[in-house]
């Protein structure tokens, strides 16, 4: 994602396709995110036993995130994982 910085967003939408959402950023521009959800099987129970391989899953987000300045230019990107109905800390 670093590569997109100070390129305009409409590169990085024709390339990535089209946000997942897009947001206002409270001190001027837009967050573009795309999300990717992704399921594992957990290997313990909450009480730390070893658990059955497919009993439970965990799901995690895989979040890219670009930072739009009002002129359309890629400012910041970002990369995170986590969990699932977490905002994003950008």
């Amino acid at each position: 994602m670093q590569q997109w910085v100070g390129r305009p967003v409409a590169e990085l939408v024709a390339a990535r396709g089209p946000a997942d959402r897009i947001v206002q950023y409270p001190y001027g521009g837009r967050i573009y995110i795309w999300e990717e959800e992704r399921s594992s099987p957990t290997s313990a129970d909450a009480t730390g036993r070893r658990a059955a391989v497919g009993q439970r899953s965990e799901t995690q987000v895989f979040r890219e995130m670009a930072l739009v300045g009002d002129d359309g230019v890629v400012l910041r990107t970002q990369v995170e994982t986590g969990t699932k109905g977490a905002n994003p800390a950008f």
